[in-house]
């Protein structure tokens, strides 16, 4: 029996955990960051987690974990198509780790019933996911082991403007790597 099909992205950013989570649990923030869906939850442990896309459910997930500004982990159903929709949840684990002026994103996509569609739909989708790590995040070939390239800018001087403040969007990445399994 082989590696079970996961993936595992990694991505430096010039930010603070408390800012990253934010990014990854304020709907203001998912709706910049992550397709146009705003996130949706109380985020307790057992609650449901949703990505609204208008008023229809795109993800429907469930938390597994959380450790606030640390730590997120979740089930992850596709309910836009009725053959991911279908599929026995996924899991999904987002770590934050301060280093220096830097956090390091890791998000590992795992607990896949084998090659399944989301699993590939996924491939593309989670590098490309975030604006901020867009420009980072051109597909890389597929390979079982890890990858790194070289971004070819290493910090953005885009603004947002998030409610009434206006803030720095987290800076862009100077590595990402990527590896998939499967």
């Amino acid at each position: 029996m082989g590696v079970p099909p996961r993936r595992v992205y990694e991505i430096l950013i010039r930010t603070t955990p408390e800012r990253l989570w934010r990014a990854l649990t304020d709907p203001a923030d998912t709706q910049l960051y992550y397709y146009g869906t705003k996130v949706q939850s109380d985020w307790k442990p057992g609650s449901r987690l949703v990505y609204l896309d208008g008023d229809q459910v795109s993800l429907d997930c469930k938390i597994l974990e959380i450790e606030a500004p640390h730590r997120l982990v979740h089930t992850f159903t596709m309910v836009y198509d009725t053959e991911m929709a279908a599929e026995r949840p996924s899991r999904v684990s987002w770590v934050i780790e301060k280093q220096g002026p830097l956090c390091r994103l890791t998000l590992v996509h795992d607990d896949f019933e084998g090659e399944t569609k989301t699993y590939h739909e996924v491939e593309h989708g989670w590098p490309t996911s975030s604006r901020a790590s867009r420009p980072c995040s051109k597909p890389a070939s597929r390979s079982t082991s890890a990858r790194k390239r070289r971004c070819p800018r290493s910090e953005s001087t885009a603004r947002y403007t998030s409610g009434s403040r206006r803030e720095p969007r987290p800076r862009l990445p100077c590595s990402v790597r990527v590896e998939w399994h499967g």
